[in-house]
C-alpha cells in the first residue's frame, strides 16, 4: 500500500506548499507523513531528510515545548534505532520525553510511548539494559493505569519487556508476561 500512499502524500505536500508556503505545520505533517513512508520501504536517506524538514519547521513554527516538535524528535530517534545508530537515537528520544514529561499531564499516554521508545533503543543497542527495565515497567504501569491491562499497546509493552528478560535469559521474568500478552492480542 505503501506505493499508493506515496504519489497522494507528495500530492500533498505540494497543495500545502502551493497555499501556505513550506513554514505551515500542514506542510510539515505531510512531509513527516511521507518521511514514514519512506522509512517503511527502507529508502533511509529520504526518510531522514523529510524528518529532519518537518522537524526544522515544527521547531520554527511552534518553538521546542511542543507536541508536534517532540513527535518529529521521536520520529527521528526511531529511525535512527532502526538505522543501529543507538547513540544517536538516545539523543534525540531524551529529548522527546524530555519535552513530552514537561508538557503533557502525567496520564497523557504518549509518556508511556515515548518511556517504551527509549527503552526499545537501551535494548536493541544493549546499551543499557538496567535503564531498559525501568523504563519498561514505568511504560507498562502508565498504559495499564491509562489505557488499561487488556488494551493492544499494554501488550507491546509487556512483550517488549519479555523480550529484555529473554536476552537476559531470566525466563521465569517473561513467561508470565509474553503469556499476558498474547492473551491480550488475541482478544483485541
Amino acid at each position: 500500500q505503501y506505493d499508493k500512499a506515496e504519489p497522494l502524500y507528495i500530492q500533498a505536500i505540494d497543495t500545502w506548499k502551493k497555499a501556505y508556503g513550506t513554514a505551515h505545520p500542514d506542510y510539515a505533517m505531510a512531509l513527516n507523513n511521507l518521511a514514514a513512508v519512506y522509512e517503511e520501504r527502507l529508502q533511509i536517506e529520504k526518510s531522514e531528510q523529510l524528518y529532519t524538514q518537518a522537524k526544522d519547521i515544527r521547531k520554527a513554527v511552534f518553538g521546542e515545548n511542543h507536541h508536534d516538535y517532540a513527535t518529529s524528535l521521536n520520529n527521528l530517534g526511531g529511525l535512527f534505532a532502526r538505522m543501529g545508530q543507538f547513540a544517536k537515537a538516545e539523543t534525540y528520544l531524551l529529548q522527546a520525553n524530555a519535552i513530552w514529561k514537561k508538557i503533557l499531564k502525567d496520564d497523557n499516554p504518549t509518556i508511556a510511548l515515548g518511556l517504551n521508545n527509549l527503552a526499545a533503543n537501551y535494548r536493541r543497542g544493549q546499551m543499557k539494559l538496567a535503564e531498559a527495565e525501568q523504563l519498561y515497567l514505568q511504560s507498562l504501569e502508565r498504559r495499564k493505569k491509562v489505557l488499561g491491562e487488556n488494551h493492544p499497546l499494554t501488550a507491546e509493552t509487556e512483550n517488549d519487556l519479555a523480550l529484555l528478560y529473554s536476552n537476559l535469559k531470566q525466563y521465569k521474568k517473561a513467561e508470565p508476561l509474553l503469556l499476558g500478552s498474547s492473551q491480550k492480542t488475541m482478544q483485541g
